[in-house]
């Protein structure tokens, strides 16, 4: 719940309109896609794999868990760590009701509110999941949300083009993973990524579409996830494990934009 003082954070800002705190919005459904071909790039070539040249013009999307998502701060379970626990740093939007078969360009305004997603994976069970050619489950457990969310209009200079233009810090135990540009190496942005998934389906209001992993090709940037650390670095392979403590956020809004969590032995229940 918002803290005595959130009130503050916005209304001395300048902006016209206040953030939500995100859980007071019903997400109908997540759809998440992989918007950074970059991050793709790299993953396949870490296994001696190219992109398809289908990538560049179709974006890849999947139908994730909606049921239930993690509070901004809610602790991750402590999966074995044979799993491969990671974190994956996405911006998010969430739209109206959607038409099917809407153009782009009529998809940008259908978006409502932004936040930030940090799309929980488990990259040791991906492969044996997406070999059977049925998508992911057992490898993709709760997403956790942004502690709040903006309306578009609020965020003046930094939205624009249907992409959220603005750094992501990503934090490890404390130490830097990463600041990556938001809008720079996105391939496709928001409304297109909106019309791709409303193609065969109308999308309900507050449908929440995922950028997929923020990703730069300057290596002093850093890494939105670790399997990309993992695959480009020349270092020991790491994962999360228990008592480890993920922080990610929006430069300039680190109050609200922002997930900080930790892997426990007892998840908090929240």
């Amino acid at each position: 719940m918002p803290d005595e003082n959130d009130s503050h954070m916005w209304s001395n800002s300048g902006y016209s309109l206040p953030p939500l705190p995100t859980f007071t919005l019903a997400i109908r459904q997540f759809c998440d896609g992989s918007a950074f071909l970059i991050h793709m790039e790299r993953l396949r070539a870490a296994r001696g794999a190219t992109l398809p040249e289908s990538f560049k013009t179709d974006p890849l999307m999947y139908q994730a868990v909606s049921d239930k998502f993690l509070m901004w701060n809610e602790d991750i379970h402590p999966f074995p760590y044979e799993y491969g626990l990671d974190f994956e740093a996405e911006v998010g939007v969430l739209v109206d009701k959607v038409p099917l078969g809407v153009s782009v360009e009529d998809a940008a305004e259908h978006i409502r509110f932004v936040t930030i997603i940090n799309d929980i994976s488990l990259r040791k069970l991906i492969p044996a999941e997406l070999s059977k050619g049925f998508g992911f489950l057992q490898s993709k457990p709760r997403s956790s949300l942004g502690r709040y969310c903006y309306p578009i209009d609020a965020l003046r200079k930094y939205w624009y083009d249907s992409k959220l233009h603005a750094d992501m810090v990503i934090e490890l135990n404390g130490q830097r993973v990463g600041k990556i540009d938001t809008a720079r190496e996105m391939t496709f942005n928001f409304a297109e990524l909106i019309a791709h998934a409303a193609k065969t389906r109308e999308l309900s209001n507050n449908t929440l579409i995922g950028s997929g992993t923020v990703s730069s090709s300057t290596l002093l940037d850093g890494f939105g996830c670790l399997m990309e650390r993992n695959a480009v670095l020349d270092k020991p392979e790491i994962y999360m494990k228990s008592g480890d403590r993920i922080k990610m956020y929006i430069e300039g809004f680190e109050g609200t934009l922002v997930i900080n969590q930790k892997v426990t032995d007892e998840c908090s229940g929240k």
